[in-house]
């Protein structure tokens, strides 16, 4: 917790909060290009295994559809969808935040080192 309390708040030495945009230089537009990048592979990492379920359970709800039509599986789709998919999102959240506090760990002097890119 301190250590994100830390990046929290020296976060505010180099994007003051009176400044609409900070100035970033060139290399401050790639650092933040390439760890956009980064965060949206992790979230895609966190997401995919909830989505690739959902894909499995919406096709074997749908082939359950086609052999009894009489059956109405949409109301049990919406529920086991939410529960599965939830559940392995919580099972992933696990090594997530242990990654997340890794990277925290590792990224102590970071906004330190990006005082420069933003002269």
């Amino acid at each position: 917790l301190l250590i994100f309390l830390e990046i929290l708040l020296t976060s505010y030495q180099v994007w003051p909060v009176t400044q609409t945009m900070p100035n970033l230089g060139l290399l401050g537009v790639e650092f933040f290009a390439r760890n956009f990048g980064a965060m949206l592979t992790v979230a895609f990492m966190l997401a995919a295994p909830a989505l690739i379920i959902m894909s499995m359970i919406d096709l074997a709800l749908g082939v359950m559809n086609r052999y009894a039509p009489q059956l109405n599986v949409l109301p049990i789709a919406m529920a086991l969808k939410a529960w599965l998919a939830s559940g392995i999102v919580m099972l992933g959240i696990t090594a997530f935040v242990a990654m997340l506090i890794r990277h925290f760990d590792q990224s102590r002097g970071l906004l330190e080192r990006l005082k420069p890119l933003f002269a």
